[in-house]
């Protein structure tokens, strides 16, 4: 009941969402990307996961940003992005802004 309250809460969110992602590889050569949704309502931070997916193919630029829009586009929120790009670790893994416009169109 709470997910069903906060996942309404995104999709009816007056603005942009702050979102952030962090992919990694396990131990057994399997790739993943984690996508969490940040906001605020009636005065009160809330951060949530949104999806944490295997990607089928390598941690490259594009398939983290194709892997991003989708999982925007399951929770019907695409329109909703804003892209203020911040990037620790490996920058050579950030799409470039028109890999990530792309995907979201």
């Amino acid at each position: 009941m709470r997910q069903t309250v906060l996942l309404t809460s995104v999709q009816e969110y007056e603005g942009a969402l702050n979102f952030a992602t962090d992919a990694w590889t396990s131990p057994n050569h399997k790739a993943y990307v984690a996508v969490t949704v940040h906001f605020e309502h009636k005065g009160v931070p809330i951060s949530m996961l949104l999806d944490l997916v295997e990607v089928a193919r390598s941690h490259s630029g594009v398939n983290l940003a194709e892997t991003f829009a989708n999982i925007l586009e399951e929770f019907g929120i695409q329109d909703k992005v804003s892209f203020n790009i911040i990037a620790l670790n490996k920058i050579e893994n950030l799409p470039r802004l028109s890999d990530a416009q792309y995907y979201l169109r």
